[in-house]
């Protein structure tokens, strides 16, 4: 991986003398002391009241120096100072501005790594970046988010300026437009269309335009060093007091900012370059194929959901077939009864006929018949009815049995066919990995978990964070226990359990 060391060795000594002398200068107590500043009006009572959080015996006292004046100082006194005693100061500095829960030996390759690691933590968090990034990605981020605040900042101070303030910068510019060559100038002076063509017709031309674009424009053209960009870079690195930040976590991300720009090579290697990305001309074929694996992966998460529907179905129409059946039996006893009394009554029938029974009798006897006989056509009438009940519940409960041997049957299809979709992108993955990540060994859980959990575009990701871990000089530096924690693109991070030089399985 690319780390900060890797960036700083990339720096002049005179951008190494500007940092630490920014480190030194742009304080807490130093945001005080800028009370006449036009550059941080407004900052010395916030810094003053943040003092009192800090520590109870810190006063902050007044004067009227600038910071920008102590940056300045500050460049004298390191200008006699050689590039490796530079490196020793920026070592030490780092550690100091680190929090450092560990002992840590700078002077070994895996202590270089851990402060690498550090450091870059801390510039991160002054920003929403996702702790689980690797620090190379996260560099890329942290130099991005810093220059626009920066860019914003010279755009602010510009339309801002005073004409006293216009006064200081206008030299500053007419030397990079002294130094600049005529094509150069040619390519500003058709772009801007000054009134005149000089710092202070420059900078009154950039003070009116509502986007960066020309601004960016005169910096490529003419660098940075054609505005009074020290000032800026102190007004943002203030701007962590705003978010109640310390002011060292914007100071290492200029640091960031300007090492990456001085680096300017790419930083970690280009999603194109990962196993799983799929090149332009196989895109629709492969996207196809990771839609219908995740459908099939929904279908299957859905099997359980609706097994348990046909069962409880199947057991609701069970017991509702036993409640009928008993039903239908006591309709059926009870005609029969109402049957046999009926035929009783029906033999007897003649002697009511032949007068063998007084008046009374012969009347209770027909009276009896008829109430008997209503039993007998609603006994008859209510023992169909349930009988037709009991046969429809049983057809019910032989369909709801079909439907869950059916639903059996489609699970075990889908399973097979969600199984061997699995163990396709399982072991295309376990090929590719251990083709790439040469270093590593990994177990099958891992290919297993990734495989099914994850979109082609998130092991993309998690891919590329791999690749930075895989090639830094010990690995074993960004473990956390026995635990590797991967950026996945989302919130919830790939958590790796490690053993030795193997990537085990995955922890839920």
């Amino acid at each position: 991986m690319t780390d900060i060391f890797t960036l700083i060795n990339q720096l002049s000594d005179d951008d190494i003398r500007l940092q630490l002398a920014f480190f030194d200068s742009v304080t807490l107590v130093s945001a005080a002391k800028e009370t006449g500043s036009r550059l941080l009006s407004g900052m010395a009572e916030a810094a003053s009241s943040l003092a009192q959080i800090f520590t109870d015996k810190l006063k902050v006292g007044y004067d009227y120096k600038k910071v920008s004046d102590m940056v300045e100082g500050r460049l004298t006194e390191l200008k006699p100072v050689k590039r490796e005693q530079l490196l020793k100061l920026m070592d030490i500095k780092l550690m100091e501005l680190v929090s450092l829960s560990q002992q840590i030996d700078i002077n070994t390759q895996e202590g270089r790594e851990k402060l690498s690691i550090l450091v870059i933590d801390a510039a991160g968090s002054g920003y929403s970046i996702s702790q689980y990034m690797a620090p190379a990605h996260k560099m890329r981020i942290i130099a991005d988010k810093y220059n626009d605040a920066f860019m914003d900042n010279l755009m602010q101070s510009l339309k801002n300026m005073t004409p006293d303030q216009l006064k200081e910068w206008s030299p500053i510019m007419d030397k990079a437009i002294g130094m600049a060559d005529i094509e150069t100038k040619r390519v500003v002076h058709k772009e801007l269309m000054p009134d005149a063509f000089n710092g202070m017709g420059v900078l009154k031309c950039l003070r009116k335009q509502k986007s960066p674009m020309k601004l960016k424009l005169v910096i490529d053209c003419f660098g940075i060093e054609a505005f009074d960009y020290k000032s800026v870079e102190i007004k943002t690195m203030y701007q962590a007091l705003r978010h109640f930040n310390k002011i060292s976590v914007f100071q290492l991300a200029r640091l960031i900012s300007v090492a990456v720009k001085k680096y300017d090579r790419p930083l970690y290697a280009a999603d194109e370059l990962m196993p799983s990305y799929v090149a332009d001309s196989d895109r629709v074929r492969v996207d196809n194929e990771e839609k219908e694996y995740h459908a099939l992966a929904k279908q299957i998460s859905g099997l359980d959901e609706k097994k348990a529907r046909c069962i409880k179905e199947l057991e609701t129409k069970k017991k509702q077939l036993e409640e009928a059946d008993k039903r239908a039996d006591a309709a059926s006893e009870n005609y029969t009864k109402v049957s046999l009394e009926f035929s009783e009554l029906e033999l007897k029938k003649d002697e009511y006929i032949n007068g063998g029974h007084t008046e009374a009798e012969t009347k209770s006897y027909y009276a009896r018949v008829n109430d008997v006989k209503r039993q007998l056509d609603r006994g008859l009438e209510d023992s169909e009815l349930k009988k037709r009940k009991k046969d429809e519940l049983s057809n019910q409960v032989i369909i709801a049995q079909d439907r869950l041997e059916l639903q059996e049957k489609e699970g075990q299809e889908l399973r097979a066919e969600y199984k061997t979709q699995t163990d396709i992108r399982k072991n295309n993955l376990k090929r590719l990995w251990n083709a790439y990540y040469y270093k590593f060994h990994f177990g099958d859980g891992l290919f297993l978990h990734v495989a099914m959990n994850y979109t082609r575009s998130q092991i993309v990701t998690i891919e590329a964070m791999l690749k930075e871990v895989h090639d830094s000089r010990d690995w074993k530096v960004y473990l956390k226990e026995d635990r590797l924690y991967v950026y996945t693109g989302d919130k919830k991070p790939l958590i790796i359990k490690c053993s030795e030089d193997i990537l085990e399985d995955v922890i839920e």
